[in-house]
């Protein structure tokens, strides 16, 4: 508990020195939460999910789950849809991504109380967010009553008779202790403790870690031997999904499965559905693409993988793949002076990989600080070398790179993605073209809010397209806002290297007007915006002009995006504004004033020293 300050979780029980082993707390007579959304609340379109990966403690520095409710604005302004935790049931120590898990059915204190864990889901629910739990039931670790009640201490490993675990792992990828899942009591234990998440905290559904491990056919060392059709590994995981359905049915059930297409074939076509994540191969594909390399897109597309049906979760980046903005400044392709090695242009690479990724049906999941540009590896250790037995250390949080007008566009540009997707049908329907090899890539996509044409060139040098567009008539960029008439369908698109075109039959306004991060110029521009002195001590003014009078507030907040305090509330006249304003006592650093006057929003960076 030496690591659990008050703040994140209050009042647990000292741990005397005499004590050895884990320690159980029940509370007992805590009054029932006061759930403020219905049970029943309107979830995403399960195929039209957005799902936020995130690490508690590489993404928030206290690691709590009151400081990730504060931060769901700007995950809610990203336009994600679902966001989902890494293991926070109760594993081995606290310096951990969780897959070393103990307790199946405790919440792990690092993070917060039970109650805080509930309220995130609240808020989460409020903003129609879905929340989805990383549950790891391929294996238990030593500290865990399965493995301690039937345990072999000459061999160090669960005894013969232990009715939960194996003895020796089933599968060539196991960590901890295989669990057997064709034992009746290990079957109970999965179904009850899954169905305590969802009854008591109301969680949406569930990512199974290394559900292809549900098996107890022998395969050794043999990975090939693993990943054929396993009967026995689909009527366990069918069992499961049924129990998790009967106490839901819309819990959304996603694999980490990576099996045969046929296996993961009629798991998806099973009930309602199972979701499998995607692989290696996406990633790989996407890596090489954004680094200027020869690539093929094709598998972000479930029909190119054999898969019959859009519930293959695609990812560019999950906890366990490399950061793509780090192997475009490590290893990207370049020619002259164009350099994809160069921090900016690396960053623009992020943008055109974006716009064959989000553009295409199913569900889509992205990794924290992806949309920021994360250029850390994944094998970063604390003393800045990189080495493989870094993978699962601390990784730096880095929310000052909102303060990076390159790294900002980032966002920006995923935003106007993510809005398009939550707002209109055309990349959810119909493919009707997909040239994705080569380095001129090219999609038409259609629905019934209209056609799309989007046009990238992933090479090092300026090429052309031809082959854009899928009919003649008036197309409109939906970027730059400019109308194309075509009148010939062998119509070229010059493409300058990185340039990406996003081309609609329709015309529609960007972002719906709304404003996509604290960064933005159009808004700062139009309200004349500016504060002084800057850096300042916490006093200062804030100059602004309204066009018309209005209500107008002025909020503090962290680089977190959470609001520290209000500053001002207020009518004004028309004309020049300037209104002074005192920061209060709040730490030196950067933060952010911003200013509302009904019309919209904007936001400036202001230094406390």
């Amino acid at each position: 508990t030496r690591f659990i300050s008050n703040e994140s979780f209050s009042g647990i029980p000292a741990y005397t020195a005499r004590a050895a082993g884990i320690r159980t707390w029940h509370r007992r007579n805590v009054a029932p939460f006061n759930w403020q959304t219905a049970a029943d609340y309107d979830r995403p379109d399960p195929k039209k999910m957005v799902v936020y990966e995130l690490l508690l403690r590489d993404f928030l520095a206290d690691h709590s789950f009151k400081s990730l409710t504060d931060t769901l604005s700007y995950l809610e302004r990203l336009g994600v849809n679902a966001i989902e935790l890494m293991p926070v049931s109760e594993f081995e120590n606290n310096n951990s991504w969780g897959y070393n898990v103990s307790f199946h059915m405790a919440l792990d204190k690092y993070y917060g109380s039970p109650e805080d864990l509930k309220a995130f889901v609240d808020a989460c629910h409020a903003r129609g967010m879905a929340v989805i739990l990383d549950v790891v039931y391929n294996h238990a670790f030593g500290q865990s009553a399965l493995a301690r009640m039937w345990w072999n201490e000459t061999a160090f490993r669960p005894t013969v008779n232990n009715p939960y675990l194996n003895p020796v792992p089933r599968h060539p990828f196991n960590v901890g202790y295989d669990m057997n899942h064709e034992s009746p009591l290990t079957k109970e234990y999965v179904k009850e403790t899954t169905k305590y998440w969802q009854e008591e905290f109301r969680v949406d559904g569930f990512r199974f870690d290394l559900s292809k491990g549900f098996t107890q056919l022998f395969s050794g060392s043999d990975v090939n031997f693993w990943n054929q059709y396993d009967a026995s590994r689909v009527a366990i995981i069918k069992d499961y999904a049924d129990h998790l359905w009967s106490v839901d049915d819309e819990t959304y059930v996603i694999m980490e499965h990576l099996a045969v297409s046929a296996e993961e074939n009629e798991l998806a076509n099973y009930g309602n559905g199972m979701f499998f994540w995607s692989g290696f191969n996406p990633h790989d594909q996407f890596a090489e693409a954004s680094m200027g390399y020869p690539s093929n897109l094709r598998e972000v597309l479930p029909a190119n993988r054999g898969v019959t049906v859009n519930n293959m979760v695609a990812y560019m980046e999950s906890h366990d793949e490399e950061r793509l903005q780090y192997k475009n400044e490590a290893f990207g392709n370049g020619s002259g002076c164009y350099s994809i090695r160069n921090e900016n242009t690396g960053l623009n690479r992020l943008k055109l990989s974006s716009a064959f990724f989000y553009t295409v049906p199913g569900p889509k999941m992205l990794w924290q600080f992806g949309e920021l540009g994360y250029d850390f590896p994944i094998n970063y250790c604390g003393n800045g070398s990189i080495q493989e037995n870094c993978r699962v250390d601390p990784k730096p949080i880095r929310w000052d790179y909102r303060n990076d007008f390159d790294r900002a566009e980032v966002y920006n540009i995923t935003a106007e993605f993510l809005y398009l997707r939550n707002n209109f049908d055309f990349f959810h329907r119909e493919v009707t073209k997909q040239q994705l090899g080569g380095f001129v890539k090219i999609l038409n996509l259609s629905g019934s809010d209209g056609k799309v044409a989007v046009v990238g060139n992933f090479g090092v040098t300026q090429r052309s397209a031809t082959g854009v567009f899928p009919t003649t008539g008036d197309w409109y960029d939906y970027f730059s806002g400019e109308t194309l008439p075509i009148s010939n369908l062998n119509t070229s698109i010059a493409l300058a290297p990185g340039e990406f075109r996003l081309f609609i039959d329709r015309p529609i306004e960007r972002m719906g007007g709304r404003l996509p991060t604290g960064l933005n110029d159009r808004e700062v521009a139009r309200l004349g915006l500016s504060v002084r002195p800057n850096p300042s001590t916490g006093a200062v003014r804030v100059d602004f002009q309204l066009k018309s009078a209005s209500e107008v507030t002025i909020d503090l907040m962290d680089v977190t995006g959470r609001v520290l305090q209000r500053m001002f509330s207020g009518r004004l006249g028309s004309g020049m504004q300037s209104v002074a304003v005192e920061a209060g006592l709040v730490p030196a650093g950067l933060y952010f004033l911003r200013l509302s006057d009904g019309a919209g929003t904007g936001v400036q960076a202001v230094v406390i020293r």
